[in-house]
């Protein structure tokens, strides 16, 4: 996605939202997490696919990445690890996984 949007210049992000047929928002909460560091990225794509009200959350991961020092990232993060789910649901179906593959790992797929 985003060698995508750095290489043409007339793309934006609510155009290649169309094009892989997600919410624009969604093309940039997903850009938003590539501020995340390196390391918090790799751990976040070991977690397992589940579908539950855990600590690690779209919205946790989103204020994490506004954060500017990686360090403060981490220690953030850290924080949120910690923290016990509150409720857990079965793994998702197998089409739901995909799709949360693209949430996570999604950050960086080529749509050439």
């Amino acid at each position: 996605m985003t060698k995508r949007l750095e290489e043409d210049h007339q793309l934006t992000q609510k155009t290649l939202a169309q094009e892989i047929g997600v919410a624009g928002s969604f093309v940039g909460r997903i850009l938003n997490l590539l501020k995340l560091a390196p390391d918090i990225q790799a751990e976040i794509l070991k977690l397992p696919p589940t579908i539950w009200a855990g600590p690690i959350n779209e919205f946790r991961l989103g204020r994490i990445a506004r954060l500017d020092d990686h360090v403060e990232q981490r220690r953030e993060f850290r924080k949120v690890a910690a923290l016990k789910p509150r409720l857990k649901i079965p793994r998702l179906p197998e089409k739901a996984q995909t799709f949360q593959t693209l949430i996570i790992k999604g950050i960086r797929p080529s749509l050439s």
